[in-house]
Parts: structure tokens; sequence; C-alpha cells
């Protein structure tokens, strides 16, 4: 009898302990909303923090490839506060922001304070765009950029001797003048890639301006035609938000809160969402300090000119 007792108190305390830790759980998802991200169910939505300028991709992709493993993560929304940066790495992000709808991932873009040239090329990886009325955005274009230290080193009494193999091997040197034909193939470049911008920025807001040609009277407006008319205002020009949503570069106007809200509401979250926000990695104290001094000295990157393409305002 006494075994038997001392059974039904142990399987008593057992049970009773097995209910405080589902009552805690409950407590901790129903009052604490960022304890849900790191439950295994329920759907959430993803954000991915585009901020600052644009210099590398890895640690955004992994950002993304963490919500596109991610069975529970049904959207990804990007914040966009980044006046742009770098051509390729913006273009990573952006490829692999279209990515994750091949995993029946819907994919949003707000545009906070600042979504410009590189950070809008990002935005137009997503369904819809939403921004801030008073954000800044647009400033569709290419910049290359060359540093001359030329007139420099000849005040301090240095001086340069380049060998080269080809004609236009030193191209862009920042020891010596660029000639008309130089800047002439380099233009080519600019205007390849301005063309690569172009191309992604048509794929994204044909629907949203094909709408407001018709809209003015136009019927069935060809791809052609949305491309000249995007073209006379891909100028490099900056919108805000509201004259980009009336000129059919932005989708709607508000806060990022309604953004969630009617991404929640589009994939089937009901009441307030759970949202998951995953940092970049933070640089090491050497890396602020030293990557700052190099960048400031002469505009050297690791010692060297830095040479630069970018979707960038400046």
């Amino acid at each position: 009898m006494a075994s038997k007792k001392w059974w039904w108190l142990g399987g008593g305390a057992v049970t009773f302990t097995l209910l405080m830790i589902a009552l805690a759980v409950f407590l901790l998802w129903r009052f604490l909303p960022e304890v849900r991200t790191y439950f295994p169910m329920g759907k959430k939505i993803g954000v991915v923090e585009i901020e600052g300028s644009i210099y590398s991709s890895e640690e955004y992709i992994k950002i993304i490839h963490s919500y596109r493993d991610d069975p529970t993560i049904a959207a990804v929304v990007v914040y966009v506060n980044s006046p742009g940066g770098q051509a390729a790495p913006t273009q990573e992000i952006y490829d692999e922001l279209v990515k994750l709808k091949d995993k029946d991932k819907k994919v949003y873009a707000y545009i906070s304070t600042l979504g410009a040239s590189g950070g809008y090329y990002v935005a137009c990886a997503s369904d819809k765009i939403y921004a801030s009325p008073g954000a800044l955005t647009g400033s569709i274009g290419v910049i290359f950029t060359f540093t001359n230290v030329e007139g420099l080193f000849g005040k301090i009494g240095l001086s340069s001797k380049t060998i080269k193999s080809g004609r236009y091997k030193d191209i862009g040197s920042p020891f010596r003048p660029m000639t008309p034909e130089e800047e002439a193939l380099l233009g080519e470049t600019v205007d390849d890639v301005y063309e690569q911008f172009l191309d992604v920025v048509v794929e994204a807001r044909r629907p949203a301006v094909t709408a407001l040609l018709e809209t003015a009277g136009e019927k069935s407006p060809t791809r052609y035609r949305v491309r000249r008319y995007l073209m006379d205002y891909a100028d490099g020009r900056i919108f805000s938000g509201r004259q980009a949503q009336e000129l059919g570069f932005v989708d709607e106007l508000g806060n990022f809160q309604k953004c969630l809200e009617e991404v929640a509401a589009e994939v089937g979250i009901e009441g307030e969402p759970t949202v998951v926000r995953k940092r970049l990695k933070e640089p090491s104290m050497y890396d602020v300090f030293f990557g700052s001094f190099r960048s400031g000295l002469l505009g050297l990157e690791d010692g060297t000119p830095r040479v630069e393409i970018k979707y960038s305002m400046y």
C-alpha cells in the first residue's frame, strides 16, 4: 500500500510539474511576443534590415537563407534605410530575395527614411513596396568612382612608373589623368550596368505603371512603352515617398506597422504577427578603427586606391 501511495504521489508531482511548464510556456507565448520567435510553430514574418551603404552581401544572404530554410517564415519584409552601395553585392542580395518566391514565401519591402539607388534596387525584389510619405527614394542610376592622387604625389615629391601589357591595362590609374577615349570606354560600362538596373525596375514596376498609363487613357501599354515611361524618371532624380507612389515607383504609403499588418493578413496570420529580426554580424573594434582609417586616407581601401561602380546616391 505504501509503495502504491508513493507511486500516486510521484505521478501527481510529475503531472503538476508538466502543467506548470505548459502554463509558463503559454504565458510567455501570450504576453511576450519576442519569445514567440523561438517557437518552432505558427506562421511568422522575417525582417531583413538593409541599413546604411551596401558594400557586402554575405551577411545579408546568410539571413535570407535562414528565412528560406525556416518553414515557419511565411513572408519576408525588407526594411530599407539605405542610400545604396556597390552594384555587385546589391544585385546579389536582390537575386537571393527573388529566389525566396520559389519557396512560396511572400516578399515585401518597406522604405523608411531612405531607399535610394541600390536601396530601391533591393526593394524591387518584393511583391509590393511600401514607403513612408516623407521617405526619400529613386536615384536610379550608376556612379563609377576613381581616386586620383597625382597632384598630391607631385607636391610631396613622389612619382609613379607603370609598365603595362595593353593600352588600357591601367585605365583608371590614380597616378595620371584619364584620357577622353578611356572615359568613353568606362561610360559604356556605366551604361551597361545602368541598363541592368533599369531592367529590374521595369520588371518590378510594370504592373503599376501599366495601370497608371491605362488610367491616363492608353490601351494595353507594351513593355517597351513602360520602359520609356520609367526612363523619363530613371535619371538619378530623387522622389519623396508620396511622389514615388504617384509615379508608380511605390505601391502603398504608411508606416512599418501598417506594412506588417497587411503582410500578416496576406499570408493568413491572425492577430499580432510574430516578427523575426536577425541582425548583421557586428564588426570588431579592429575592423571599425582601422577600416575607417584606411578608407579615410586618400580614399584608399586596404592600402590601394578605391574603384567602385555603384548604385548609390553619391
